[in-house]
């Protein structure tokens, strides 16, 4: 059997649709997928506890919680909390999230190495009095958070990284830390049409909030996107936003996302497979049912 990808649900608006999204985990488990990642613009540890409460086999990842809107000791309680619980089906998700969300917070962040090494270390010391704990698998991009999460993490989950590099940073997990199973996966956007325009043009609109948040475009620009993220800035700067869609390329959008035909998007996931990640695949909302989006992507597993 082919490789099965994991489910993201960052698509679905959260909102007065938290029923629907513990609906749909049933249906992402009876499909077959191994993996369901809950999006960090809801409470994602409380959604990934409703999830796992309805399932029965399907691992479910926090995807991620951010570190500075929650004290160490208490998230490695509620980690080890649903490990225990779910026998082992829940990975806890962690990073620094980006500006927006934490003025939402209001927080103000610090020096990210070091706050998630401290912070990670405090989760571990907690293992005392908290138990056996969830997995931990730290949000990275750039090279060294990542080469961070490789040394004191059990993951590393990536989104919307650059295809064409990522070969390099997964030839960055010592042989022994894979055999041990540490988790390598990245969260990608999906539009899946017959048309490949069509598909092309919605995703392309669909990513200029990402575009949108200083902390992505330093990452593109490290990974060779100089001119795009500089064009972008430019109208940021204007207060441009709708010009965004317009200045990324296809090339760059080819190796950030998937999209177009079914069988464009099936050999897409797969070469993700071939380099040692596994792919999360997350469908762009197109129509307003929270959950039509959804069923180009279980039609790539019937």
């Amino acid at each position: 059997m082919t490789d099965m990808p994991g489910f993201g649900t960052g698509g679905s608006p959260v909102i007065g649709n938290r029923r629907q999204m513990i609906e749909l985990a049933k249906e992402i488990e009876r499909r077959g997928f191994p993996l369901i990642s809950t999006p960090s613009s809801c409470d994602c540890v409380a959604m990934s506890q409703s999830m796992l409460e309805a399932t029965r086999s399907v691992t479910v990842m926090a995807a991620v919680q951010p570190i500075y809107h929650r004290v160490a000791v208490s998230l490695a309680e509620t980690g080890a909390h649903l490990h225990e619980l779910s026998e082992g089906r829940f990975r806890l998700g962690i990073g620094v999230s980006h500006d927006l969300s934490n003025r939402i917070y209001h927080v103000q962040p610090g020096q990210p190495l070091e706050d998630c090494r401290a912070y990670v270390a405090q989760m571990r010391a907690a293992v005392e009095w908290t138990g056996p704990q969830a997995p931990i698998v730290m949000a990275a991009l750039r090279n060294r958070m990542f080469d961070l999460a490789v040394e004191i993490a059990d993951g590393v989950f990536m989104s919307r990284a650059c295809r064409r590099y990522l070969a390099h940073q997964v030839a960055r997990v010592p042989a022994e830390r894979r055999e041990q199973g540490f988790f390598v996966g990245n969260s990608i956007p999906v539009v899946i049409d017959d048309d490949p325009q069509v598909a092309f043009d919605v995703m392309r609109h669909s990513q200029a909030f990402y575009l949108g948040l200083a902390n992505y475009r330093n990452y593109w620009r490290a990974v060779g996107y100089v001119e795009e993220m500089d064009a972008i800035e430019a109208a940021l700067s204007k207060g441009e936003r709708d010009r965004i869609p317009a200045l990324v390329s296809e090339e760059w959008l080819r190796n950030i996302t998937l999209f177009g035909t079914p069988a464009t998007v099936r050999e897409g996931i797969e070469a993700y497979f071939a380099m040692g990640i596994m792919p999360v695949i997350s469908p762009v909302l197109r129509e307003a049912s929270a959950n039509a989006h959804y069923e180009s992507v279980f039609a790539l597993y019937n």
